[in-house]
């Protein structure tokens, strides 16, 4: 006789029944919601909340994982005043669900976090319940992750926590610090513990179409605000999605332009065709700074990868012939607003320093040096709860930011203040330990398709280290999650080619 089913068979093989009774009912009350009270949002949350927690019981982790990551790309930080805060775009409702305090959203005052934290809490609830059971190891081409990028990721979390405790200990503020040490938490030691659950290679071309699409979606949406919202106002927004998008069109632009060069394919060849231009009128229209440099360092660390011969002659020959050109182009767009030579100013900017906001980070980051002089701050920093020390004043933004002063715009200078050598040297390994297994990865891996998502998670690296250094990128959750699933992209990749052992 057949025994009966285990426990993990009962998990991996959950019964269907009433499940779209279930489903049915919930929809239905909140079209009555929708109708009785016209609040979408409030109708919507309840679909929203019951939709994922069924995904994460039932779907394989690795497409939870993957779900995860789309979502949160796709959707923008309402805290980040996407289309300059003068319009709610198709996603915005879902934005105020997941980023926004619940307390805002459902008036419950209770509930003073945001619908991504309750997300990630029973995520990681649910992932580490799977594994308990083996379903994720079981899973057909599973990789597993090399144990130093576990080891860091436990290592960071602990480092968050004691350097929490020391600033409380001395005379930290505790509210404050909650907004300090929230996305480092997760960043990190969560998202890429949840993002193990990724298979390895089988599970790449999935990612990429999620990051892609993505940002694509993003680019059609600043294109409806900037062309139908604003134009017919005579209004030239200074950006139409956020200032974290940038690091989402730069990795995009890398990975559909490394695939091409890599596989050369039709396929790849057409792909590129039609993504490389809205993607490149995207950054265009975004208007950032950061993306410009993005893109230029991911191309430098694209070519450093290729391998010598004609190729890498040819380009460099092209990119000595193109100085001139570049350098007439800024000499003469250097004055502009707008237009094709929009891109120049910002280039002109980025090194002349003469820009206002070049000028207040400059300020910033002077007091966040000399916040660090003090001994013993060098060695184990002030914690979290503190305030950098405010020595030299630029513009006043605490009207509409009063936490600057704890949280600065340059989150490698600042973590420095809260980490000190000890605390930023383990906060920052998981970034020293995703190049390496990267270009381990790179350099062993035989097939296009593996060279392309190791020097997409270096894009990812760069990209976020750029944002990091220029406009909190400590506190951005697109980042964040592209992080966590690059570290883990990266170590099963090297492990996958035989760059290191399983």
């Amino acid at each position: 006789m057949q025994g009966a089913p285990s426990a993990a068979e009962v998990v991996a093989r959950p019964s269907n029944r009433g499940a779209f009774l279930v489903i049915f009912a919930i929809v239905a009350a909140s079209a009555v919601v929708w109708v009785g009270t016209g609040d979408l949002l409030l109708a919507i949350a309840p679909v929203f909340l019951v939709s994922c927690v069924y995904a994460m019981l039932r779907a394989p982790l690795e497409w939870t994982g993957i779900g995860l990551l789309f979502l949160t790309l796709v959707t923008d930080d309402v805290k980040a005043n996407p289309a300059e805060g003068r319009w709610e775009g198709p996603l915005f409702p879902l934005g105020r669900i997941l980023f926004e305090n619940l307390n805002n959203v459902t008036g419950v005052e209770a509930l003073r976090f945001g619908g991504i934290d309750v997300v990630l809490f029973v995520l990681l609830g649910v992932v580490l319940a799977r594994r308990g059971l083996g379903e994720t190891t079981r899973a057909e081409g599973y990789v597993p992750t090399p144990a130093p990028l576990r080891t860091w990721a436990l290592l960071m979390l602990a480092c968050v926590v004691v350097l929490w405790a020391w600033g409380l200990l001395h005379g930290g503020d505790f509210k404050s610090s909650l907004w300090q040490t929230r996305t480092l938490l997760w960043c990190g030691p969560i998202c890429f513990l949840f993002f193990k659950t990724l298979r390895g290679p089988r599970d790449h071309g999935a990612l990429a179409v999620a990051i892609v699409v993505a940002a694509l979606v993003k680019f059609a949406i600043g294109l409806y605000f900037y062309e139908i919202v604003c134009r017919p106002l005579n209004h030239r927004p200074t950006y139409v999605n956020t200032h974290n998008d940038t690091v989402l069109y730069a990795v995009a632009v890398m990975l559909v332009g490394a695939n091409a060069l890599y596989n050369r394919g039709a396929r790849s060849i057409v792909v590129a065709a039609c993504c490389l231009p809205p993607l490149a009128m995207a950054i265009f229209i975004n208007n950032r700074r950061l993306a410009f440099v993005s893109v230029a360092a991911c191309l430098v660390v694209l070519y450093l990868l290729l391998p010598r011969g004609r190729l890498k002659k040819r380009i460099l020959a092209v990119a000595g012939a193109g100085v001139p050109l570049l350098a007439a182009y800024v000499a003469i767009g250097r004055s502009a607003t707008y237009g094709i030579f929009g891109p120049a100013a910002k280039i002109w900017s980025l090194m002349s320093g003469e820009d206002r906001s070049m000028g207040t980070r400059d300020i910033e980051n002077y007091n966040l040096i000399n916040t660090l002089k003090p001994f013993p701050t060098p060695i184990i920093g002030q914690g979290f709860g503190h305030e950098y020390n405010e020595i030299s004043k630029a513009d006043s933004i605490k009207e509409f930011f009063s936490l600057y002063k704890y949280i600065a715009h340059n989150s490698v200078l600042w973590q420095w203040t809260l980490g000190g050598l000890v605390g930023f040297t383990v906060m920052w390994m998981l970034f020293a330990l995703g190049v390496f297994f990267a270009a381990r990865a790179f350099n062993a891996a035989t097939r296009p398709t593996d060279r392309v998502a190791a020097i997409t998670c270096l894009a990812v690296i760069v990209a976020h280290e750029i944002q990091e250094w220029g406009d909190m990128g400590s506190q951005n959750w697109l980042g964040v999650f592209l992080f966590g699933a690059a570290m883990a992209v990266a170590g099963k990749l090297a492990v996958s080619v035989g760059a290191w052992e399983r």
